[in-house]
Formats: C-alpha cells, sequence, structure tokens
C-alpha cells in the first residue's frame, strides 16, 4: 500500500492540478457574482506578480543560479516539487524502510488468526519483532498459536458475558477452566467500552478484529499475560508503544520549554524529568486521587505520617 501510495505521488502533474485549481477558482468567482458579495471575496485564478530584488555581488563573487521570474514556475519549484518530495522521503523512512517490522505486526491482529493456526505465515514471520521485544521466537511462535486457537471461544463469552464455553475441545476447555474464572471477571477488556459519551453516539463501529488494544486488554482481563503468554504480551507492549509520528517527542520539548522557563533555569534534572512527566502524562496524573497520594506520603516515612495523620 506504500509503494502504491509513492508511485500515486510521483504521478501528480502539476499542470493538471493548477488546471483543476483555476476552473474552481473561476466557478467560486461566478457563484459570488451572482450573490452580490464579489467586491468582498474573490478567490485568485493566477499566481500573482511579485517584484524581482536582486542584490549586489562583487566582482570576484560567483554566481549562483538565478530564480525564476514566472511567478507559476517559482510556485512549482519551491512549493509543489519540494512538497513531493518531503512527502516521499517520509513515507520511505517511515514505513518502506520498516517492511519487516510491520508485516511482522499483522500476524497479531485477531483477524490473521486463522492463518496463524493453519501455520500459514512465513517462515521469516515474527523475526524482526522478536528481536526488537527480546523475546524467543520460537516461544512467541507457540503461544501466538494457541492463543489464535482458543481466541474466538474466549471473545464469545465475553462478548454475551456469559460464563459457559460453547464448542471447545478438551485440551482447550482444561486450559481455560483451569487458567480463567467469568464469573469474577472484569468485562470491560474492549476498547470500544471505554469510548466517551460522544463516541459512543456516533455511527464509528469498532472492529476488534483490527484492534491490537483490544488483543492487549483482553490478556489483562483474563490475567493471562502472566506467565501463560508472556512472550507475546511483551511483544505487543512493544509494538503499542512505538510512535506513529514525531508529536509525542514535540509535545515534550513544548512541556520542556514551558517548564524550564527563566525563573525555573537551576532547576535539578531530577525534578524536571518529574515535572515533565506530570505535565505529560496529566490525563493519568488526573485519576490518580489526594487520599492515596496521602497515604503514598504517610506510608514513606513515620514522620510524615505523624504530621499527615
Amino acid at each position: 500500500m506504500v509503494e502504491k501510495c509513492i508511485v500515486e505521488i510521483s504521478r501528480l502533474n502539476f499542470e493538471d492540478i493548477f488546471k483543476a485549481s483555476k476552473g474552481f477558482a473561476l466557478k467560486m468567482n461566478g457563484s459570488f457574482i451572482k450573490t452580490k458579495i464579489s467586491e468582498e471575496i474573490t478567490v485568485e485564478d493566477d499566481f500573482p506578480e511579485t517584484r524581482i530584488r536582486r542584490k549586489k555581488r562583487m566582482f570576484d563573487e560567483m554566481c549562483n543560479d538565478e530564480a525564476p521570474t514566472d511567478p507559476k514556475l517559482k510556485f512549482k519549484i519551491e512549493v509543489f516539487q519540494s512538497i513531493l518530495d518531503q512527502l516521499q522521503t517520509s513515507l520511505n523512512d517511515r514505513f518502506s524502510n520498516n517492511k519487516c517490522i510491520i508485516a511482522d505486526m499483522q500476524y497479531l491482529l485477531p483477524k490473521y488468526y486463522n492463518d496463524v493456526k493453519n501455520k500459514l505465515i512465513p517462515e521469516s514471520a515474527l523475526n524482526q519483532l522478536s528481536i526488537l521485544s527480546s523475546v524467543n521466537r520460537s516461544k512467541l511462535i507457540d503461544e501466538l498459536e494457541h492463543f489464535a486457537t482458543i481466541y474466538s471461544q474466549l471473545v464469545e463469552p465475553l462478548c454475551k458475558k456469559n460464563s459457559h464455553m460453547y464448542n471447545t475441545s478438551d485440551e482447550d476447555h482444561d486450559f481455560i477452566q483451569n487458567y480463567i474464572d467469568y464469573e469474577d471477571l472484569n468485562l470491560e477488556w474492549d476498547c470500544e467500552i471505554s469510548k466517551t459519551k460522544f463516541e459512543r453516539n456516533t455511527n464509528i463501529v469498532h472492529n476488534r478484529d483490527n484492534c491490537l488494544l483490544c488483543v492487549y486488554k483482553l490478556l489483562h482481563s483474563l490475567n493471562l499475560h502472566l506467565p501463560t503468554y508472556s512472550n507475546l504480551c511483551a511483544t505487543i507492549e512493544y509494538v503499542l508503544t512505538l510512535s506513529i509520528s514525531q508529536v509525542n517527542c514535540e509535545r515534550v520539548f513544548s512541556k520542556l520549554k514551558i517548564i524550564k522557563n527563566r525563573l525555573r533555569a537551576s532547576i535539578s534534572n531530577d525534578h524536571l524529568e518529574a515535572f515533565i512527566l506530570m505535565s505529560v502524562e496529566k490525563e493519568i496524573l488526573d485519576q490518580i486521587s489526594l487520599e492515596d497520594i496521602i497515604e503514598y506520603l504517610k506510608s514513606s516515612s513515620s514522620l510524615l505520617s505523624k504530621l499527615l495523620s
């Protein structure tokens, strides 16, 4: 899909886009004339002419390439082609160079569990991902194959909120009965349950077969992450913590600029790290009650226990 996107980007023609944009501008201006607001709002249908600034050069100065004088050609070179080059470079750096990791990730999704059960995955599958997540590949595949076998049997009673298992083999039935207690189970494992009130009212249907977070929550809600599927859970944790974009990193630096200002220039690294962590993870911090914080401080020393009691 990424290669196809790169090919489609390379096929973009500036003249076709310019022609379509000019037609759109003329159509909008015609609509404005009909509504008698053409004098107030107009859409430019051509590039404006700008004055060419010429710098004085010394006699022994090496000449540079002259900038294009045509505004259309200048926009094509400096804006259009620059954006296309940046798009292709970003797609290659983030996706094309990580084909193996992306290919390994797909086998962790429930929609590919049939291929995993039938052992139709390639021999090199999960090799790169197991190295990055520091787990044994053979154990990871064994755990994934077993989990893929019982996944549908686990999900069905959870969705129906029923404690009875249907259509299970003797081996899998014994495994599930020994490790899972559905009566004391917290059934809020699905990401769809944790949606906000606004999101529940939308028409978006959550697909669990494409959600790796649902699988992770399922393992934790059934208490299967240790020790039964420890390697599988560690691999899923690694995938879920991968940063898809640079937004998180840029957000941390933005918080750093706010926290370490002119008045806090001499703050220590330990305090600075704590303040940044509290600022970035503010949603988690808001969920911690004040009573829990006080109890934690009281347990840290006898003096604080006396003062806070």
